[in-house]
């Protein structure tokens, strides 16, 4: 009995510090609800206003990306179209649709013997007054400069040869650019360094040009006259890279050609161009051998 009146008294006490606990904790709660319930309203607007964010920047950047990609794309197409339309004409154009490079040949020497025209150049048909060349002394040899390899045949059967017969204003007898009716300016003979195609990783019938030569920039007979063994030759023209020598070979070749595709000629008299060959350029009697 004394227990159960010690229990029931320690409930009696206890009891209204309880409720004044509970009381202050529910106080509490409603103090603090307004508070919570504002952050809470806080982060949800935060959160609305992101995703509102992400739905409206969302197809912007998709239209940027789009725009970027449509530009890039348009630039890379001007670009092929700008090096189509300079290069169509070594592959697609007839011979009098064809840019030729103008120069300008110094005048013959008093007494000299001009060299007949054998290829239709006259005075003035490249641009500027072109005056026959004179038939000068030896020329000077380019040290080291011979003919490596020669590749002629129809255009899906090109292959190595170690003589061809060079005719004049014609071409090479037997290559698919023979002309018996006579060759344009520049049509007769093509020529490229041997180190060019090394450089590129090409053979001479994959490069389609006729005669390699090995031993000096060919783009420096351009508007000279110079001689293969006995054939006489005059430079042209550069034989830029075509869209055709690009579809035959891999892409990317026509930047690794660009001026370094070799040479167009004429040829001015006619022989046998063989493996071996020498090259030798002409002098003009007003011009001194190099030392």
């Amino acid at each position: 009995m004394v227990l159960l009146a010690a229990l029931v008294l320690a409930i009696a006490t206890l009891t209204p510090l309880v409720l004044a606990i509970a009381a202050l904790v529910l106080l509490a709660v409603a103090a603090l609800a307004p508070l919570v319930l504002a952050i809470a309203a806080l982060v949800l607007l935060a959160v609305a206003a992101l995703v509102l964010t992400v739905l409206v920047l969302a197809p912007l950047a998709l239209v940027l990306l789009v725009l970027l990609a449509a530009l890039v794309m348009l630039q890379e197409l001007l670009c092929v179209v700008l090096q189509a339309f300079e290069l169509a004409h070594n592959c697609f154009l007839p011979p009098e649709g064809r840019l030729l490079r103008p120069f300008t040949v110094p005048a013959p020497a008093a007494g000299a013997e001009a060299i007949p025209s054998q290829t239709g150049l006259t005075p003035g048909s490249l641009g500027e007054p072109l005056t026959q060349l004179a038939r000068a002394r030896p020329g000077a040899m380019m040290e080291g400069m011979h003919v490596e390899a020669i590749n002629i045949g129809t255009s899906d059967a090109l292959g190595p040869v170690s003589s061809v017969q060079a005719v004049a204003g014609r071409g090479l007898e037997g290559d698919r650019y023979f002309f018996p009716d006579g060759a344009g300016p520049g049509e007769a003979l093509t020529l490229i360094e041997a180190e060019v195609l090394e450089d590129v990783g090409l053979t001479g019938p994959q490069a389609r040009r006729q005669v390699v030569v090995r031993g000096v920039r060919v783009n420096d007979l351009v508007g000279k006259r110079f001689r293969i063994g006995d054939v006489e030759c005059l430079g042209i023209e550069l034989c830029e890279p075509c869209l055709h020598l690009q579809k035959l070979t891999r892409p990317g070749i026509i930047k690794d050609l660009i001026h370094r595709g070799g040479l167009r000629a004429d040829i001015l008299s006619g022989g046998t161009i063989s493996v071996g060959d020498k090259v030798l350029e002409d002098l003009l009697p007003n011009e001194p051998p190099d030392q």
